[in-house]
């Protein structure tokens, strides 16, 4: 028994004798009373009414009550009733108790009892079996009353199943680990409860393993780390657990009758057990480890609460009460199952149907076992999408995953049938796309003529002579002159893509004899020790060239290339020089030179860099910031600390001992975030400038005067540039010429807010750093003009440790301005100004002055005949451009860091100026961020700081041959698949998917200096003039493209089914679908939305009950959404349901095509990335349903069942046939060409690099076959308005990085762009007329017109005529002009014609088409009346230079990043409420690591970033 209590009952609520059903009047005294659970019928004198047969008979009675079906009327009030209270689908009492249950006797009827049997089994059944549970609820979850009742209640080892053994001492351990705090936590309420068990997979997991494994009742407090399996700072009592463990004891042990000397046990032959309770009394669906409804689980909680509440005055006040009276209306039961009205049939839609029709599985009358936990394994169904039992006697749907996940034979008789059945499903009326892809092969343009000829000599010479080429024309003899072409074409189409190749004679000797390395060709960095040796490329010494001088590298080696073995070496091969250095010092020198390195991985790919570490690098310690200590196993036993530890660990690092440079220590992005940084927002307005009479040459840049009401036009211009408005002006600021915060709050004061959403800005950002603010105190009040967002560590002590080497892997998931970011050009050029915003301190470079400076022409700065010092640069166009380092600039802007530059430059030979994020901003500003200036500044800096080699990249090797890493690999094969709708529906895709794109694509304004506009009133960055993307309408798009049905979901008839609020449910469907977690509070919000003009029985929680139940993986809930006949039951036919999910969905019917083609033809396996969950499912199911093993990894899995996944693909053993992986989730991080070598994008994707990385997925280093991507499209779909944005970002990008001729410029450049693009990915025609034609047309062009068509094979003659007979002046003289001409050419030639002359070779071609198209452009520069038009395509062309990256706007229209899915935060689980933000995904996380890190930084040490497509970044 728990000891007794004593605590004084004042201040407690006398309880109410028409509330306790109690007759005798509770006193209100002071007297202390004594407060414990000893059950009542084993006292002492009690009264007689407890002892009586009816008292103790706790037998299920029949109290059941329900209205009768024809009673409609009365059907209503009882509907309305049961949906105001909120209950869950599985709760249909239409009653409501709180923590303190009053009205006994319909509580009585509620559970199938009297009111004295009721009062006798909470007094004492539920204290016999959960005495001690019962005290600690009382108490609120006293930790030190959990301590002391489990040291009083020890139990005896051995004494229950192995699960509650452990699970016993895991809680005893914590919780006397816990520090007693005087808090305490409050009861939950029980339908609350009830949800939380119901919604949270977590828990309803770990209460569902308690009932299987609990064999006699047993005290269960559970806390937060007990449930998350993790270490915890803030460890706690977790109440939810806490109570639902002993709540469930109920279900499991109470007895129908009740004795002294009972025994509790599960087992049915004992004695009769109460629960469950037999069909007929509310929820009969067996939802709680499949031997308990959820009406049950919510009967049990109440008794808890019941059984507490009867004590609240004593127990000796308890055995004296004389018996309760039945008082109240007992209004029964909402029979959600049979209760639909008639005249509202035409209201109810399948989901309420088929909600009835899940609601038919019946609890047995007996218990039965409990059921076998499922297999596990490392594909499993989604939460919202586990299969239930199947319904008894029914003969419905096989369930897939046991049906197709066992192992059988791969391609048995049983599974042959449907495959050819297959081949004669779709009769979709598109073009055999292998035949189109034959006609393309015959048309794309070869880049060689940009190529050396020696060295794409050299490339096929290695080529050819590589095992993977010999074997592959062994079989193939008569392709070997195919084979060599596709050779060259890819090596000259890469090479054009890559225009800052590394250098290529590196002397790799001089590098092997620096750092100990065996020389070539051996190449062991561990000579004689049988570890895997080192690659060509991978010891090549320009990276330590750079780091040499630098100290820096943005090391962006494309996929495949093993970049994490050489960041690896790379900490080998810096110990080494620093112990060779150390033999060099004398006695007075400093030996503290050996620091550790750190390196920061996404949780993908942290498992995969340890694996390398521990396998081929015995030299380097690992040490894991990562998951918690019992975890060590799934690193190969590397060691983990915690954050306790952590600081105390690297302060024992000895720095003058070189063990400690080869200690690695690894993380990932949101472990550092959660456990180091600390995130804080200050509110801010911006200080104007006032009018100071009417400045020279700025009249019309004026702000407004004193007392003037603030417009956005008024202070447009109001901005201090010293540059474009007074170039005499001095740079110094003058305080007076600003507003002060009282007149700013005034003008504040006479506007309106016309958004809820204030923008953030963050330390670094130009507007920030250029102007002045006045962060707005908590009594001011204003209209904030932004949040400044700052981030800290938060163990300062960490800022002091020195590190060698930061390495951030895959740092593209952070893009802020002073944020880590690899991949420098993944969003937009701009991104650019991350990486070096970050290394910038670490040069120890002081910033120049604070806003524009008049330097002139200031992209001069990065021309290679730019002169510093001395005078100004002269240019042919008369331009000039100052310098930077005289006397006269550096006194008219005084800094320091222009003398540090000119040191740096003349020391180092390295013209740092032009890695200066404050100057490359500027440039980029006045630029408008174009394509230009992609060409002539970030070339530069990319040519200077990035280490980017690719599969092709030439190496000259120490005995003089020519090396390419990638000479081992059969060239990739990129097919473009254009598929179309059925035509029936065809234009409504069509016009839906223009809807959608007017919504989803919403360009910004031009980003002119002029057009810096205040956000509320301030100045705004360039990201207010960004274009958007509402992620909502692109989801919606890409939904509808993938399967017509989709917008049976999206639109069709939600009034009906939902009520007045479709928008709102809408939301809420689309938060299920996709997995995004919602708390209760928002559902309640929906629900009483939802319910006013609804009926209860469809909501978010059916929704939710539908999928949980739905065997067929989701298909089931897909069809029953979106069947057009309520009436018609999902099928069961395997072969009917391939044919009706491929019915209207051409993009499914194709992947199911290419399947067969592989895996039953060529029993090879797939590999298929597709976008959104909810299109994952779909494509999950229906494979399973088509017969394959099928492996897919969700969001919500952890990390590592990801790596499980991964490796049984990879595994030539298993008996998997196709991975399907969401493109948002694993287009990094993951190797899965070991045993696949065809893939399937069946989606499109708003970046060309996100693309480009799943490609790498399978063409990588290791690759033994031919590797072949199908891109899958479907015409005149969202589709087509996906690609046109994709590529013209994409076309900015590859200005930059590409290695065509600087001479060409305009619409050619973009042309020639566009080219190179259709070549890499084998496009039917050059997109480029899709441009021509939006200029023209705007939003009602026509996609795949004849038109479009002919100009995108007019755009491709022009680009191989262009390549072929080079007239630099003529080109650019004309540019302005090739955009009508082109049209004109298109409109006089019939398609055929145009295909014909695609196929010409280049002497044909020149004949044929050069004077053609002269004359075309004549006619176009004289005819006056195409001055309009060409006047649009030039202002065109100049808009899409300047355009700025795409914002993604979720539904909520909130800012986001680009959606990354967060797998950290649930292993971590460390996640601590001062860090929490509302950006949590690796974006902000990574955000939060370049604070930390340049607080890191700036002690001693490299960083290392990996760019694009590699993604990482190395510092030093």
């Amino acid at each position: 028994m728990p000891p007794s209590r004593r605590g004084g009952a004042k201040g407690r609520p006398k309880p109410k004798k028409d509330e306790t059903d109690q007759t005798d009047t509770v006193e209100d005294t002071n007297d202390e009373i004594v407060v414990d659970f000893t059950p009542i019928l084993r006292l002492e004198g009690i009264n007689d009414w407890r002892v009586k047969p009816e008292a103790n008979n706790f037998s299920v009675g029949d109290t059941a009550k329900y209205t009768k079906d024809e009673d409609t009327q009365q059907i209503r009030k009882i509907a309305k009733l049961w949906r105001d209270l909120g209950h869950c689908i599985g709760v249909q009492i239409c009653h409501k108790w709180n923590t303190e249950p009053t009205l006994i006797s319909l509580l009585a009827r509620y559970n199938g009892m009297n009111v004295n049997s009721l009062a006798n089994f909470a007094d004492t059944v539920v204290c016999d079996i959960i005495q001690l549970g019962l005290f600690l609820l009382h108490h609120k979850f006293n930790i030190e009353i959990a301590q002391q009742l489990l040291a009083e209640h020890p139990v005896e080892e051995g004494a229950h199943p192995k699960f509650i053994n452990d699970l016993l001492a895991n809680s005893r351990t914590r919780i006397n680990a816990l520090v007693v705090k005087p808090t305490s936590l409050s009861l939950i309420s029980p339908i609350e409860l009830v949800k939380m068990y119901n919604e949270n997979p977590v828990l309803k997991a770990f209460i569902e393993k308690i009932i299987k494994n609990l064999e006699r009742p047993v005290f269960l407090p559970i806390t937060r780390g007990v449930i998350s399996r993790a270490d915890l700072e803030d460890d706690a009592l977790h109440a939810p657990a806490t109570i639902l463990a002993h709540a469930v004891q109920l279900l499991l042990f109470a007895p129908t009758n009740w004795r002294k000397e009972i025994e509790y046990t599960v087992r049915p032959d004992a004695y009769k057990h109460r629960y469950p309770t037999p069909p007929g009394h509310g929820g009969d669906c067996r939802t709680v480890a499949g031997m308990f409804s959820l009406e049950d689980l919510h009967r049990a909680v109440i008794l808890v609460y019941l059984a507490i509440y009867r004590r609240i005055n004593g127990t000796d006040k308890l055995k004296s009460t004389r018996q309760p009276q039945p008082r109240g209306d007992f209004k029964g039961y909402f029979d959600v199952e049979r209760q639909i009205i008639e005249d509202t049939t035409g209201q109810e839609g399948p989901s309420q149907l088929a909600m009835a029709r899940i609601m038919k599985n019946p609890l047995p009358t007996e218990r039965e076992p409990p059921s076998q936990p499922p297999q596990s394994g490392c594909v499993r169904p989604s939460p919202l999408t586990t299969p239930s039992k199947p319904k008894p006697g029914a003969q419905g749907p096989v369930d897939l995953e046991q049906e197709f996940l066992t192992p059988t034979k791969p391609h048995g008789p049983k599974n042959r049938d449907l495959y050819m059945d297959i081949q004669t499903f779709f009769q979709y009326d598109w073009d055999d796309p292998d035949k189109v892809f034959a006609k393309v092969s015959e048309q794309i343009t070869c880049f060689k003529s940009l190529i050396d000829e020696q060295k794409l000599i050299d490339f096929t010479e290695s080529g050819s002579a590589s095992t993977a080429v010999q074997e592959f024309l062994s079989q193939h003899p008569g392709d070997e002159l195919g084979l060599i072409n596709a050779l060259q074409r890819q090596y000259a189409l890469e090479t054009t893509f890559n225009g800052h190749p590394p250098p290529e004679d590196t002397d790799l000797n001089a590098v092997c004899s620096r750092f100990g390395i065996a020389p070539y060709p051996s190449l062991e960095l561990y000579p004689g020790q049988g570890f895997q040796p080192l690659k060509p490329h991978q010891v090549a010494g320009c990276i330590f060239e750079k780091l040499d001088t630098l100290g820096h590298v943005l090391f962006s080696n494309e996929m495949g290339l093993g970049k994490t073995k050489v960041f690896l070496a790379m900490i080998e091969c810096k110990a080494r020089d620093l112990e060779a250095k150390l033999t060099t010092l004398s006695d007075d020198d400093d030996h503290e030179i050996f620091f550790p390195s750190l390196i920061v991985n996404p949780p993908g790919t942290i498992h995969q860099t340890n694996a390398e570490l521990k396998a081929n690098f015995p030299g380097l310690k690992v040490l894991l910031y990562y998951g918690a200590k019992g975890q060590s196993r799934k690193f190969d036993s590397s060691k983990i600390v915690d954050k306790a530890e952590f600081l105390k660990v690297l302060r024992k690092l000895s720095p003058t001992d070189p063990q400690t440079a080869r200690t690695v220590v690894m993380t990932t992005y949101n472990t550092f975030h959660c456990r180091e940084v600390i995130r804080n927002e200050k509110r801010f307005i911006f200080l104007g400038r006032k009018e100071k009479g009417p400045p020279k040459k700025r009249a019309k840049t004026a702000p407004p005067p004193k007392n003037h009401l603030i417009t956005d036009e008024a202070i447009r211009k109001g901005v201090r540039f010293t540059q474009d408005t007074d170039p005499d002006r001095e740079s110094e600021d003058d305080g007076d010429d600003d507003y002060t915060p009282e007149e700013m709050l005034a003008f504040q004061a006479k506007r309106t807010q016309n958004s809820t959403k204030i923008r953030k800005y963050y330390k670094g950002d130009w507007e920030v750093e250029s102007k002045r603010i006045h962060f707005l105190k908590d009594d001011e009040q204003g209209i904030p003009d932004g949040n400044l967002v700052e981030y800290h560590l938060a163990r300062e002590a960490l800022g002091d440790i020195k590190w060698s080497f930061l390495i951030v892997d895959e740092a593209h998931n952070a893009r802020r301005v002073n944020g880590v970011t690899g991949t420098p050009l993944m969003g937009s050029l701009q991104d650019i100004i991350s990486p070096l915003t970050l290394i910038s301190p670490k040069l120890r470079i002081q910033p120049p002055p604070v806003g524009d400076m008049a330097i002139g022409y200031i992209q001069g700065l990065w021309h290679e005949d730019y002169k510093p010092d001395g005078k100004a640069t002269h240019w042919k166009d008369g331009d000039e451009t100052a310098a930077i380092f005289s006397e006269k600039f550096t006194t008219r802007y005084p800094s320091e860091g222009w003398a540090q530059m000119e040191e740096f430059w003349k020391r180092t030979g390295v013209k740092i100026w032009q890695l200066n994020p404050a100057l490359v901003s500027q440039a980029g500003r006045h630029a408008e961020w174009s394509s230009v200036f992609g060409q002539n500044v970030i070339s530069v800096v990319l040519q200077t700081l990035s280490l980017h080699r690719t599969l092709n990249s030439r190496l000259i090797l120490p005995d003089g041959q020519v090396s390419f890493p990638g000479t081992e690999l059969l060239p990739m094969t990129i097919i473009t698949e254009e598929l179309n709708f059925d035509r029936s529906i065809r234009f409504r895709v069509q016009e839906h998917g223009r809807n959608c794109a007017s919504k989803t694509f919403i360009a910004g304004p031009s980003n002119t200096l002029d057009n810096f506009s205040p956000s509320q009133g301030g100045l705004s960055s360039h990201n207010s003039q960004e274009g958007s993307l509402n992620f909502s309408a692109y989801r919606e798009g890409i939904l509808v493209a993938y399967d017509w049905r989709n917008t049976e979901i999206l639109y069709s008839n939600v009034e009906k089914f939902f009520g007045k609020d479709p928008d709102g449910i809408l939301k809420t469907l689309r938060k299920l679908r996709d997995g995004d977690a919602m708390t209760n509070s928002q559902k309640q919000r929906l629900q009483r939305r939802a319910a006013k003009d609804a009926m209860p029985t469809v909501g978010v929680e059916h929704v939710q009950k539908l999928l949980s139940h739905d065997n067929n993986q989701g298909l089931d809930y897909f069809f029953t959404r979106t069947c057009p006949d309520p009436y018609v039951l999902p099928l069961t036919d395997r072969a009917a349901w391939v044919h009706w999910l491929a019915g209207t969905n051409p993009m499914l019917a194709r992947t199911l095509e290419l399947c067969y083609r592989y895996v039953h033809e060529k029993k090879e396996r797939v590999l298929v990335y597709i976008d959104t969950p909810w299109v994952q499912q779909m494509m999950y199911a229906a494979l399973l349903m088509a017969g394959y093993k099928t492996l897919t990894v969700r969001s919500a899995d952890k990390p590592a069942a990801k790596v499980e996944a991964v490796e049984k693909f990879s595994d030539p053993r298993s008996d998997a046939q196709v991975f399907v992986a969401n493109i948002n989730i694993m287009s990094t991080g993951v190797n899965l060409h070991h045993a696949c070598c065809y893939g399937i994008l069946a989606t499109f994707h708003f970046n060309a690099k996100t693309i480009q990385q799943v490609h790498g997925r399978l063409n990588r280093l290791g690759q033994k076959k031919a590797v072949i991507w199908h891109n899958l499209k479907v015409k005149d779909s969202f589709h087509d308005h996906q690609e046109r944005m994709l590529l013209t970002k994409w076309s900015r990008q590859l200005s930059a990085e590409s290695n065509l001729p600087q001479w060409m410029n305009g619409a050619l450049r973009e042309v020639m762009l566009f080219e190179l693009m259709r070549a890499h990915w084998n496009q039917p025609f050059n997109r480029y007329s899709w441009v021509i034609i939006a200029e023209r047309d705007g939003k009602s062009m026509d996609y795949y017109s004849e038109e479009a068509i002919k100009l995108g094979y007019c755009c491709s003659l022009l680009a191989k005529l262009v390549l072929f007979d080079k007239k630099e002046d003529y080109w650019n003289e004309n540019d302005d002009f090739i955009a009508i001409a082109l049209l004109e050419l298109a409109g006089s030639q019939e398609l055929e014609q145009l295909e014909q002359w695609l196929k010409l070779d280049d002497q044909g071609l020149r004949v044929t088409l050069e004077l053609r198209l002269t004359k075309l452009i004549h006619v176009a520069k004289t005819n006056e009346t195409n001055k309009e038009q060409i006047e649009r395509f030039r202002d065109g062309v100049k808009q899409r230079q300047a355009r700025e990256p795409i914002q993604i706007i979720d539904e909520d229209g909130s800012d986001s990043e680009d959606p990354v899915e967060d797998e950290d935060a649930e292993l971590d689980n460390e996640k601590e409420p001062e860090t929490a933000t509302d950006e949590e995904p690796i974006g902000p996380a990574g955000k939060d690591l370049e604070d930390g890190a340049t607080e890191l930084g700036n002690q001693q040490g490299n960083m290392d970033i990996d760019a694009p497509p590699s993604n990482q970044e190395v510092a030093e």
